[in-house]
């Protein structure tokens, strides 16, 4: 097992891509916890999703969207990985009570069969 994410920041919370080349991602590289995506091919890309602080990412099924918690809300990110990541701004999802700590620490999660465009 190596290492893929290195530095001073607490990084947690990590959900691989269904096709094994991308890993998602919280830090907290500053103040708050945002969502990160790397590129595990090697190339060490790496790329901010959140921008107003986020938790807990998941990929859809598709790999086309990543769906995040920010508080109450939970957000979709589109995603688009071929030839080089772009990532819209995100979009908030749904609105409830999603901070609901568990011994897992991961408050939600993402039907296969969700489309939430």
């Amino acid at each position: 097992m190596s290492t893929v994410v290195t530095g001073r920041a607490l990084t947690y919370g990590g959900a691989l891509s269904h096709d094994g080349r991308w890993l998602a991602y919280q830090s907290e590289e500053s103040t708050r916890p945002d969502v990160f995506v790397r590129d595990l091919s090697g190339t060490g890309g790496r790329w901010q999703i959140s921008t107003t602080g986020g938790e807990e990412p998941h990929w859809s099924a598709d790999d086309r969207e990543i769906f995040y918690r920010n508080d109450t809300r939970l957000m979709a990110a589109a995603v688009v990985t071929k030839p080089h990541v772009q990532v819209e701004p995100a979009r908030r999802a749904f609105d409830g009570v999603y901070n609901l700590r568990s011994d897992t620490g991961m408050t939600t999660n993402v039907d296969p069969g969700v489309d939430a465009s």
